[in-house]
């Protein structure tokens, strides 16, 4: 028996809407499940703005276990979901839209996994339980439960309500309701997927086409007839506007992309699933945004259904439609964007999108690559301004989007933009003997933390391919797997999915000597005797299974098509497979936004070269065994909402190239890496420009070093003067009569990175005046503040950090401002209303040249680098710098020349003993004054090591 698996490993999905002008708002997008809504006239062109959320990041677990976060840029919140392996296996989808209310702001953001689609479209389970909104707001309040009311029905007593529910996995009873038949529980987060799995033990991607398409109904299990947000429940939807003019009937036709595989979306068989149902909404005419829901849903053709057929009722004006569907080639999952940018209705109509015309969005890049993550949006603006963006994001094997080619928009504007983390192939395989033919391998990717990912083939190798079977021992005793390749089928043997590689089998594959393994994806000996896994890549079991324990020898998937081509070679003489690996962590990765403007075009390559690539030198600090991500987004003029895209699987401890572009004057790009830190900039300079190093030290007191083309790029949006239109809070601001010495942990090697504020612990802080200290009070948000008189006056402030081990004393002089006189880019502890000044504090940041450990290597002459800097306002240049460094933790000190190289730049050459002649340590002493009379005074006890 043959039995289609499906395992779609879209990590996200969004549609995120903000408008700038529009009518009264006519429905409600997260009943109907539309990608489009109104509102009432707003501004919104900053960005997606949250109400109610004020930190820079939050992340949310849903009750599928997926996780949502919210991340801050200048007020505005980039928004990306990871989902959850499911017991099955899978990785759903998840859909995201941001719903508006009358008065223009954000009421609900949903994300709604795949297999909770059909769920939610069959009120059986209420989409506001997906509201991460909601749940950012109560966690903000100090809950990061999930509150879930249960319904079992009428006709059980209390004892058996808490009975009925005591069986949900992770879930505590805390109400329960005889007349409603309900039980409130609170559900641990934590436990959230094995929440999800005892509810919903069936439910699956399918679930949407199951219901839409054939009218069938999904259920839950445990006899549970429904559970929604305890509190939080939807509202019933208003009605759409009826404008009192003819309606008229849009017939819809959208079928398969050529070659597009059959494939089961529960028991219906198909050459597409449903991902986002077809919508409609009137860019031009008497209802302009309007949403027009789905009146009905069929399928042009049965056994299989290669295409749907949707059916409209609206009035005449000018419409775009939309929607996702996903299918299948080569085993490989993909995405099909069917969207018309515009059409006109004055008639009955008929359109028709033939996926037959549909292309593959690809990129060629200078050096080879391959898709690790990616992000396709459309935007779109109606006539009166108002419009959304629509966003789809996937992970490693599954970013493989297509659309077909449109005629030019005629009302508003339109774009469809990519946002691509490509990089160098994890692996490539091709025949080369007994025959000459490439082979379409693929291994999973890097979708989780460093502890979840595996051993990956490097370099270039030829090796001999031989059948091992199941991987059991009698199977590799037939075979002398010393320095070969080994075909392994999938032996069920185990816990988790079918369609996983078992850790076992590897283990034994290694053991038997071979150094590699090639997967032919069929799974024996489970519910079936032979089960075909149709989706690659095929995924390691103990992702599932974490007991079984990480595989530690590198294997790779081909199609069962090519597996039983390769056996039939095996049985008639010797194959040999070469194998072309990249390391876990590729040598360079492309970071690209791409867009096209006014239509979908009539072709969707697009081809880079150097002189349209910025290349960075970039350093991820720290040990191979701390994970972290890089999440990319980028905002263009009039792009109002935006979506991240992850590079995954990183560790601290190494470096790469990166390639962003192509360059453009009006992109403003941000980057985050796991522990939040940022870097908003624009990049309009091809070829090599500079370094970026994360986490690199060291870190002292000073401010970030913001681009002004930031601002040039999109004025106003990230250099106001409050929390939501600014790139983070000033260092060291008066404001009125009270000084806050907030400060930034800045490193020399990348003054651009923001690292966050930091504020001194108060008894780590001292400041004086006319040689007396300062009382010092307290502000509930900013910690340690000093009321300070309106003359000027001569100060020294103290402070120390790092656990003491940095040590700074300033002298500068301050008045009350009598203007706004901010670093650009920042705003100020009380906002707007009060006067604010960054004060002209001297900070020194130091680029000591380390490698990705955060060290130098002792016995040898090096360089450090020193800039002595006011945080970007008008200033004295620096009049002189003394430099001392200790190799013995500060017992004694080595004066060290630095020479001026203008600009407040100074280098200092020195050289460092050998590590065991020092306590492993490097320290810093410098002094430092401007000619209006600032200093500054630092020791850095073990600024970096050596070795």
């Amino acid at each position: 028996m043959i039995r289609a698996y499906r395992r779609l490993m879209v990590a996200s999905a969004a549609a995120l809407l903000v408008v700038t002008a529009g009518t009264a708002a006519t429905a409600d997008p997260a009943t109907t499940d539309l990608t489009t809504t109104t509102t009432t006239s707003a501004t919104t062109d900053g960005g997606l703005l949250l109400p109610g959320l004020t930190a820079s990041a939050y992340t949310i677990t849903l009750i599928t276990g997926d996780q949502v976060t919210m991340q801050q840029t200048s007020g505005r919140y980039t928004v990306t979901a990871t989902a959850a392996q499911r017991a099955d296996g899978t990785i759903p989808a998840i859909d995201v839209k941001a719903k508006f209310g009358a008065d223009s702001a954000v009421s609900s953001v949903i994300a709604l996994p795949a297999d909770a689609a059909g769920l939610v479209k069959a009120g059986v389970v209420d989409r506001n339980a997906f509201d991460v909104l909601w749940l950012a707001k109560r966690s903000a309040a100090g809950d990061t439960s999930l509150p879930v009311t249960v319904k079992f029905g009428s006709g059980l007593d209390v004892a058996a309500l808490t009975e009925a529910a005591s069986v949900l996995p992770g879930a505590a009873v805390a109400a329960t309701s005889q007349a409603a038949g309900t039980v409130d529980v609170r559900v641990d987060a934590a436990k959230a997927t094995q929440f999800w799995a005892g509810v919903v033990a069936s439910g699956s991607a399918g679930d949407l086409t199951d219901y839409l398409v054939r009218g069938v109904a999904p259920k839950l299990e445990h006899g549970v007839l429904g559970l929604w947000p305890t509190g939080h429940r939807s509202s019933t939807m208003t009605p759409q506007t009826d404008t009192g003019q003819p309606q008229f009937d849009v017939t819809w036709t959208i079928t398969a992309p050529s070659g597009a595989q059959q494939q089961n979306c529960n028991g219906l068989i198909v050459t597409m699933c449903l991902f986002v149902e077809p919508s409609l909404a009137q860019v031009g005419g008497s209802a302009i945004g309007t949403p027009y829901a789905l009146q009905s849903l069929s399928c042009v053709t049965i056994d299989p259904c290669t295409g749907y057929e949707a059916k409209f009722r609206v009035p005449a004006g000018v419409y775009e439609g939309g929607g996702l569907m996903t299918f299948r080639l080569a085993g490989v999952d993909q995405i099909f964007n069917f969207e018309v940018p515009e059409f006109t209705v004055d008639q009955n109509l008929t359109i028709t999108t033939d996926g037959g015309s549909a292309q593959q969005l690809t990129v060629e890049t200078p050096r080879p690559n391959e898709t690790y993550n990616g992000t396709l949006l459309t935007y779109r603006s109606f006539a009166n301004g108002a419009g959304g963006v629509s966003m789809v994001f996937t992970m490693y094997g599954h970013a493989n989007y297509w659309a077909v080619p449109s005629a030019p928009i005629t009302v508003g504007t339109f774009h469809l933009g990519q946002n691509w983390v490509l990089g160098e192939p994890y692996v490539s395989m091709k025949v080369v003997k007994p025959t000459k033919r490439p082979l379409a391998a693929i291994q999973a990717g890097n979708n989780y933390w460093v502890s979840q990912s595996f051993a990956h083939f490097t370099g270039r190798q030829t090796l001999e391919l031989v059948d091992g079977g199941l991987g059991r021992a009698e199977d590799l005793a037939k075979i002398d797997a010393r320095g070969k390749l080994v075909m392994l089928q999938i032996d069920d043997d185990k816990l988790g999915g079918i369609c996983e590689i078992g850790t076992p089998a590897l283990d034994r594959a290694k053991a038997a000597g071979a150094v590699g393994v090639l997967v032919d994806p069929v799974a024996s000996n489970g519910p079936w005797p032979t089960t075909v896994c149709e989706l690659l890549p095929i995924l390691p079991a103990f992702w599932n299974q974490p007991s079984q324990g990480r595989p530690e020898l590198p294997y790779a998937a081909v199609t069962h098509t090519e597996a039983e081509q390769l056996l039939a070679m095996m049985r008639t003489g010797t194959v040999k497979i070469e194998v072309t690996g990249s390391s876990q962590i590729s040598p360079y990765v492309y970071n690209l936004h791409l867009y096209h403007e006014g239509q979908i075009p009539a072709s969707l390559h697009t081809k880079l070269s150097d002189s349209q690539l910025a290349e960075v030198q970039t350093t991820l600090n720290g040990s191979p065994t701390e994970p972290d991500t890089m999440t990319y987004s980028a905002f263009r003029k009039n792009q109002h909402a935006t979506g991240g895209v992850m590079l995954v699987g990183l560790t601290g401890g190494v470096r790469y190239t990166t390639y962003q572009g192509p360059v453009s004057p009006d992109l403003v790009r941000v980057q985050r890496d796991l522990s939040n830190h940022g870097t908003v900039e624009v990049v309009d300079q091809a070829g090599p420009i500079g370094s970026q190093q994360w986490g690199t030290g060291p870190l002292v007191p000073g401010a970030p070093e913001l681009s002004t083309k930031v601002f040039e790029a999109r004025p106003g949006d990230f250099d106001g003067d409050d929390f939501y239109t600014a790139v983070t809070i000033c260092s060291f601001c008066r404001q009125g009569d009270t000084f806050y010495p907030l400060l930034h942990l800045i490193t020399g090697a990348s003054p651009n990175i923001v690292n966050g504020a930091y504020i001194f612990a108060p008894e780590n802080l001292h400041m004086y005046a006319d040689g007396k200290e300062l009382a010092q009070g307290s502000d509930f948000l900013w910690g340690a503040v000093y009321d300070l008189p309106e003359e000027a006056k001569r100060y020294e402030l103290t402070g120390s950090n790092n656990g003491g081990a940095t040590t700074t004393k300033w002298g500068f002089t301050s008045a009350a401002p009598t203007a706004d006189g901010r670093q650009q880019g920042t705003w100020c502890p009380q906002g707007i209303g009060v006067l604010c000044r960054s004060e002209s504090l001297l900070f020194l940041r130091y680029d000591a040249g380390l490698d990705a450990t955060g060290s130098i290597t002792g016995g040898g002459k090096h360089e450090l680098r020193i800039t002595a800097y006011h945080q970007g306002i008008e200033s004295a240049t620096t009049g002189n710098l003394e430099l001392s460094l200790s190799f013995d933790g500060g017992t004694t000190w080595q004066p060290v020349k630095a020479t001026a190289k203008g600009g407040g730049e100074f280098v200092a050459s020195y050289r460092a003993p050998r590590a065991g002649e020092t306590d492993g340590t490097v320290s810093i002493k410098a002094n430092a004054s401007d000619r209006d009379g600032n200093t500054i005074e630092q020791t850095v006890l073990g600024a970096f090591t050596v070795k």
